[in-house]
């Protein structure tokens, strides 16, 4: 029986659709479970060059070509291991469990919170240590977060006999993190502000909840705060910090430049 050209196209395409599956999988530095095929070989993907595998199991048979990033793998007929190391040192640890399946295709691609802090440590690399400084202050102050900056909400309140401090966002890249807060003076006097003042150490340290020496900048929309009525009583406050969450590894990538 003749098969028309456009049927004939369609039942091919058909026939390859089946003979193979693609998935993506993202990897945020824990072991992950891949389903794979027992019956043929399967692709995997990764995001960027692999240097190196390993496994616990001989009969696992992994073929790639030293800088590519794309592995063959063949497993046997029980779950094995597979640990995958790249060109730039990043470890992939991966648990592959055969099941009766076609060709499996599977793409391993980074976490998104990863790519975020690579993309704030690309933008805090770019610049010089002052320069940075002003640039983060500089983009919160205009509600736009600096590149690879996560924006979460952080209320807190801090009530001195003075002012009244009111946090509403804090900003976090790699190696900085940028708060955003607001200062009301409820007193009935003028109030001069200073950066260094015994308030601000005090003060501070217990907003972002590290320690003083951690703090890297200060800023204020204004300097004077006149009482409520009588002039400008508020005034915006930035604070620049390290980033507790990243410190160690920060330091680790300035050992290794």
């Amino acid at each position: 029986m003749k098969i028309p050209y456009k049927e004939l196209f369609l039942a091919i395409w058909v026939g390859l659709g089946s003979a193979y599956a693609n998935s993506i999988v993202e990897y945020s530095g824990e072991p992950v479970i891949l389903t794979v095929s027992d019956k043929v070989a399967n692709v995997i993907n990764f995001p960027e060059p692999v240097k190196e595998v390993f496994s616990s199991s001989k009969d696992l048979k992994v073929n790639f070509a030293q800088g590519n990033t794309k592995l063959v793998v063949s497993v046997p007929d029980k779950p094995v291991d597979l640990i995958v190391f790249t060109k730039s040192g990043k470890l992939y640890t991966l648990n592959l469990d055969p099941a009766p399946l076609p060709s499996q295709v599977i793409t391993i691609v980074p976490n998104k919170k990863e790519v975020q802090k690579k993309e704030a440590k690309l933008f805090e690399e770019k610049n010089d240590y002052e320069s940075l400084i002003a640039e983060l202050i500089k983009a919160v102050a205009n509600d736009s977060p600096p590149q690879g900056y996560d924006v979460q909400p952080f209320e807190k309140t801090l009530d001195t006999p003075d002012i009244i401090f009111t946090c509403e966002a804090k900003y976090t890249g790699w190696e900085y993190a940028v708060y955003k807060c607001v200062m009301l003076n409820k007193s009935n006097k003028k109030l001069w502000l200073r950066e260094t003042s015994p308030l601000m150490k005090r003060v501070l340290p217990e907003i972002t909840s590290q320690p003083w020496k951690s703090i890297r900048a200060i800023s204020f929309e204004r300097d004077i705060l006149f009482p409520k009525g009588k002039g400008a009583w508020y005034s915006k406050l930035y604070v620049v910090t390290e980033n507790p969450e990243s410190t160690l590894s920060a330091i680790y990538d300035r050992i290794k430049r």
